[in-house]
Formats: structure tokens, C-alpha cells, sequence
């Protein structure tokens, strides 16, 4: 019955509240609970440090792009629209990479078998950087813990300083400028991405 119903509103729904409702399928209530009161990080809050493990080897850290801007982007293997967002992530980054700006698109909230299924099945089509979580479906991960996000995709825009410039949740297609109106801010330019053409 419940099926039925949930099979019946998800067109309504859209990717963004699918996520949510997925995720939150996947998480204790008293977290979801305590990551909605406590929202997204505001702009001007310094953005946390962390380190990951970087595909391919190594770790990396946030602070290895002190004096750029970066676009720090949480997704899962598991995500349908984190799937989605990554060809327009990747046409961000393309736009660009010759002013300053990194993306890295951090995999949370996932196992590491299905974060590396799906990188040696794709990562050949992305240029920008990727990473992995070690804290993996633990309420711990950076995102829930240091970044309060409480659905994904969730975008963090970081400008040079180190301090959120904005924040972006959910992707609602190749249409979708809030990324580069974000960028725009902080005055780089993203040129035609996202736009109707």
C-alpha cells in the first residue's frame, strides 16, 4: 500500500526530495533530526578542515587548496541525482579551472565498495578532483558532522579565504545556475554552463 503510494508521488517529488527521502531512509531520526535544526553552514563560517582519501592514492586535505575557490560537492554512488549533477559539475569545472577554482566532489555517506564500482566505471569522463570519506555511512561523516548537510547532493561554494561563500542543495537539472550565480558572486565566470541554450 505504501508502495503503491510513494510509487504515485515521486514524479511530483523530484530528485532533491528523493534524495532526502532516501537518505533519511538510510539514517538514525535523531540525526536527521539535529541536522535540520541545525541547517547548512552560513556563509562567512570558515569552512572545516578535513582529510580524505584521494582516488587513485594519498589523501587529501580541504586546506591543499588554501587560495582558491573551491567547489565542494557531497555525493553518494547510490545518489540518483548526485549521478546527475556530474556532467554539470563537470562542465563548471571546465568553464572554470583557469581562474582559481577546484572542484571536489567528495563521496559520503556511501560504502567503499560502491564508491569505487562506480569511479572505475566513470571517473574516466570527470577532469575534477574525487574523494572519499573513511567514515562511510557513519553519522560521523564530514557532511553530517562538520557540514550539517542533511540531503544530497549538497554544493559548498568556499571562496579563497577559506570561508563559505554559499551553499547549494539538490540538482534540478542542466538548467540548474545556482552553482555559477554562486561563482558569479565571487567573480568568476562560469560563461554560458547551465544556461538554455
Amino acid at each position: 500500500m505504501l508502495h503503491s503510494r510513494l510509487l504515485r508521488i515521486l514524479p511530483a517529488l523530484g530528485f532533491a526530495a528523493l534524495a532526502a527521502i532516501i537518505l533519511a531512509g538510510s539514517r538514525p531520526a535523531a540525526v536527521l533530526a539535529a541536522d535540520a535544526e541545525a541547517g547548512l553552514l552560513a556563509p562567512g563560517t570558515p569552512a572545516p578542515d578535513f582529510t580524505v582519501e584521494a582516488w587513485g592514492g594519498g589523501q587529501t586535505k580541504l586546506s591543499d587548496y588554501k587560495g582558491q575557490v573551491v567547489v565542494l560537492d557531497f555525493w553518494a554512488s547510490w545518489c540518483p541525482p548526485c549521478r546527475a549533477s556530474m556532467p554539470h559539475l563537470q562542465k563548471v569545472h571546465q568553464a572554470v579551472k583557469d581562474q582559481k577554482v577546484a572542484v571536489l566532489a567528495l563521496c559520503v555517506l556511501d560504502t567503499r565498495q560502491g564508491y569505487e564500482e562506480w569511479m572505475n566505471d566513470n571517473h574516466g569522463k570527470y577532469t575534477f578532483d574525487f574523494a572519499y570519506d573513511p567514515a562511510g555511512r557513519k553519522p560521523n561523516s564530514i557532511a553530517s558532522k562538520s557540514y550539517k548537510v542533511a540531503g544530497i547532493p549538497t554544493t559548498y561554494i568556499i571562496d579563497k579565504d577559506g570561508k563559505v561563500a554559499a551553499s547549494v542543495e539538490g540538482f534540478s537539472g542542466e538548467e540548474d545556475r545556482r552553482i555559477e550565480d554562486a561563482l558569479a558572486k565571487l567573480g568568476v565566470k562560469a560563461g554560458g554552463v547551465g544556461a538554455q541554450q
